[in-house]
């Protein structure tokens, strides 16, 4: 740019002075000359008051020089007057000249990795300006209506400013995690695999016990039951005294011999009506021996006229026939048993329905002097019993009461009622 004159004019410029014009001397404008020791002027940048502005200069242009080499120099034109230029965002009011002033101090930040870095005389590497606004060739400039970015303190993070984007997570912490969480899992997976096997097999193990215990149960109850059945059995084996006399009393009679007396009962009904009748053969032995056959039946008062019909000395067996019919007595069918109750039913000296009880001593009891085998009981008899029935439980007869031993108590002999039966073919019918 040419130097303007050295000499003052009317206060016009007379040659182009560039783009800014120097203020009076008295005027506090924004640029004041000052002289150097070099006897050249430079301008010394000089911050506006409040409300006074000048409009900023053209990127690249230069400062205005001095108007001479001289101390005093002469006054230079009013500025042009106008409305200011108020400051525009982001820009600097008044950018610096080139080589004029030193470079700014060191931030204490590092740079920017793969960043280019203006010299040490604030230029960068194209020649422009550090502190020029346009960044140099190469370098992003502030996007219109950016927010610069805002820095913290120092030994402290950059804060976040409008629209900043978090940084993506690490993917070697997020497959660590995963990971982590995997082992957690196969270990709960294992662990609760093996407490569900532990279970079952406890589980397993109860039932098995459970299983040996009911079926230990089942046993016992099973032998319960038989013991209950037995029990049962031998309760209908026992012995209902009352009962059994209450049964066979009607058939049961006191016979009347001449001077001797014993017992009778019916087994059966006899050809042509009436009934049969079975004693022992020593309770009308004396009266067939006088020639007679002749008996009587006495029950409950009434006396019924009958006779004998048929005896067996040796077996001590008589078989009487009265005209009257009355209900015989069942006889057992097979052989007793050592332990069953019996009653003896018969009428001991002259005493009628007298009822006696005991159970079989032995069911073959050999008797010296006899070829036959007898039934012992222990039921109490007396003479009068002889040619009464024995009866079992149900009140079937089992023998016929024939004598006791005279020395003891408690031994009577009965003749098996089958022997009877069979030599006389009556029972049962």
């Amino acid at each position: 740019m040419p130097a303007a004159d050295s000499q003052p004019n009317s206060g016009a410029p007379t040659q182009d002075a560039g783009p800014y014009s120097a203020a009076p001397a008295q005027d506090a404008g924004p640029y004041l000359a000052a002289s150097g020791s070099d006897g050249t002027g430079s301008v010394v940048p000089q911050q506006p008051d409040a409300g006074q502005f000048a409009e900023p200069p053209v990127a690249g242009d230069a400062a205005p020089e001095a108007a001479g080499t001289s101390q005093s120099a002469g006054p230079y034109p009013p500025a042009p007057t106008g409305p200011p230029y108020p400051p525009t965002a982001g820009d600097a009011p008044y950018p610096p000249a080139p080589g004029q002033y030193p470079p700014a101090p060191e931030s204490g930040l590092p740079p920017v990795p793969g960043a280019e870095q203006p010299d040490g005389g604030g230029r960068w590497s194209d020649g422009t300006s550090a502190w020029s606004a346009q960044p140099p060739v190469g370098q992003p400039g502030p996007q219109p209506g950016a927010q610069p970015p805002l820095s913290g303190m120092p030994g402290q993070p950059m804060l976040a400013g409008p629209g900043w984007q978090p940084p993506a997570p690490q993917r070697g912490r997020l497959g660590t995690v995963v990971a982590v969480l995997a082992v957690v899992l196969v270990v709960v997976t294992v662990v609760q695999t093996v407490l569900l096997v532990e279970t079952n097999s406890a589980l397993g193990d109860q039932k098995k016990a459970a299983a040996a215990a009911r079926a230990k149960s089942d046993r016992r109850l099973a032998k319960l039951e038989n013991d209950v059945g037995g029990l049962q059995q031998r309760a209908k084996r026992s012995l209902d005294s009352a009962g059994v006399a209450a049964k066979v009393l009607p058939s049961v009679f006191q016979v009347d011999a001449g001077e001797y007396s014993g017992t009778a009962f019916v087994v059966g009904s006899a050809p042509g009506g009436g009934t049969y009748l079975l004693t022992n053969h020593h309770v009308v032995e004396h009266l067939l021996a006088s020639g007679s056959k002749s008996v009587k039946l006495e029950r409950s008062g009434g006396s019924y006229p009958a006779k004998v019909v048929k005896y067996d000395s040796g077996r001590d067996i008589a078989l009487l026939q009265c005209d009257e019919s009355f209900g015989a007595l069942g006889v057992v069918d097979k052989p007793v048993r050592s332990g069953e109750p019996v009653v003896v039913v018969g009428s001991p000296l002259g005493l009628g329905d007298s009822v006696t009880a005991g159970v079989i001593s032995s069911p073959e009891r050999e008797v010296p002097g006899s070829d036959e085998k007898f039934i012992q009981f222990d039921a109490a008899i007396n003479p009068g019993n002889s040619g009464g029935p024995v009866l079992n439980a149900k009140g079937q007869v089992v023998g016929i009461a024939t004598e006791k031993a005279r020395d003891a108590e408690g031994i009577g002999l009965a003749i098996p009622i089958s022997i009877p039966c069979d030599k006389f073919s009556v029972c049962g019918k």
